[in-house]
């Protein structure tokens, strides 16, 4: 198996030794409440609710979630919010994936 730069051949994960600055870096930019900024990629997945509220018995709904580089922003907790694609968010969850690289944090759109 060649060796990528930046990695080995051993690398496992769905991203392998990608370098995660430059595969996100054609994502959105997030803003956080302290001005800082990070790239991610801003995804709304339709979930299929078993008993939405204010809906019908399993509602297809849209969940806006990001994914991200887990060491760009490591401290990223719920409740904080962020302002992405001219939209106001709060987080709701943030979980890493399996290979630790990258996060993905549910979010609640602010009105």
């Amino acid at each position: 198996m060649p060796t990528l730069p930046g990695g080995s051949a051993t690398d496992s994960g769905p991203f392998g030794s990608q370098d995660l600055d430059v595969f996100f870096q054609d994502g959105s930019t997030v803003q956080r409440a302290n001005l800082t900024k990070f790239k991610a990629h801003f995804d709304m997945p339709e979930v299929i609710e078993p008993f939405s509220v204010g809906g019908e018995v399993q509602q297809v709904m849209g969940k806006p979630q990001i994914r991200f580089a887990s060491n760009a922003v490591p401290d990223l907790a719920p409740n904080e919010v962020l302002k992405i694609a001219g939209g106001t968010y709060r987080v709701r969850s943030v979980d890493k994936e399996s290979d630790g690289l990258v996060s993905v944090a549910r979010l609640a759109k602010v009105t």
